[in-house]
């Protein structure tokens, strides 16, 4: 009796998330149009984005009435776990970067750099704290904070490859996509290991930052020394090659086996190794995805699957 009301409520949290995603998209095409409408310039344009990305969220744990604290798992890291988890995601770095190289060389849209060009012009300080620190705030909250734990009452490693997956959907573009969708169960499994949301948000921070310093760190090089500018063009006009992404097959399995050994220190430390094994075996009991998938999630991602394939055609020339 008290299991099937478990899963009557774990059920009706589901469906209540993912219309919450649907309501996530709606304010993301609200604040499209806002952007497009007061034209506020890259940081207006990243504080908008943000802010509409976070005001449903925050709305569903205000009416849902639900305990911020325990539910969001806003747990203090100590200093060895923190440590444990830099080291981690300066290991992981590599293999994400091999995902995000493999699939660059099979699509066309990329807006990296659109970024690129407008942001140096902007304030160094202004520029890591809208592209680092307030989405590894909110966009945790959301995705992780909210959309993980909730699927995660069903089946822990489900609810990380649901939530990352929407996470990269929401991204808009499929070269983005598949790098945001490993970052996003990354952090969903990190999040396991720790016991903490804090985990999730320091590695978001330390890879957006990381972006923000070696683009403002090439653009001071490229200003100092004008063969290293003609160097840095010649290399973003050649763009990815197979026998480059080869190259960085050995080095992302090296250190990806050495992060694997990390996220379990980091586990143990913390207790939670055995529980996230029992996870593994208990995952496989508790059927597919779909009781995880509602006609609001179907219509979310289908819509965001429309505009993804729109944004590939346009790059290729095949819409105009």
């Amino acid at each position: 009796m008290e299991r099937m009301e478990c899963e009557e409520l774990t059920g009706g949290r589901i469906r209540s998330v993912n219309r919450l995603f649907l309501l996530t998209l709606g304010f993301y095409l609200l604040g499209s149009f806002l952007v497009a409408w007061l034209d506020p310039g890259l940081i207006g344009s990243l504080a908008v984005s943000q802010g509409v990305l976070a005001l449903p969220a925050i709305g569903w744990l205000l009416i849902k009435r639900v305990p911020a604290r325990s539910f969001l798992r806003l747990r203090r890291l100590d200093l060895p776990s923190v440590l444990l988890v830099l080291l981690f995601a300066f290991l992981l770095y590599p293999v994400l970067t091999l995902i995000n190289a493999v699939s660059m060389l099979f699509l066309e849209y990329n807006i990296s750099d659109t970024l690129s060009a407008e942001s140096t012009s902007i304030p160094f300080a202004a520029m890591f704290l809208m592209v680092a620190v307030v989405p590894a705030v909110l966009e945790e909250t959301v995705y992780r904070g909210v959309f993980f734990h909730a699927y995660r009452e069903h089946s822990v490693w489900k609810g990380a490859l649901l939530s990352g997956f929407l996470f990269g959907m929401m991204h808009a573009n499929f070269n983005q996509f598949f790098y945001a969708f490993a970052l996003g169960f990354v952090f969903a499994l990190l999040i396991e290991a720790t016991g903490s949301l804090f985990s999730s948000m320091l590695v978001h921070l330390c890879y957006n930052g990381f972006s923000v310093l070696v683009l403002y760190a090439m653009n001071w090089l490229s200003g100092k020394s004008e063969s290293f500018a003609n160097a840095l063009e010649a290399e973003s006009e050649s763009g990815i090659t197979p026998s480059m992404v080869l190259a960085m097959v050995p080095q992302a399995v090296f250190f990806g086996v050495l992060a694997f050994f990390v996220y379990r220190a980091l586990a143990k430390r913390n207790g939670t190794y055995e529980t996230i094994r029992s996870s593994v075996r208990e995952s496989s009991k508790r059927g597919s995805f779909r009781k995880l998938i509602t006609v609001p999630l179907v219509l979310g991602t289908g819509f965001l699957f429309f505009i993804m394939t729109v944004n590939e055609l346009l790059a290729m020339g095949i819409l105009k």
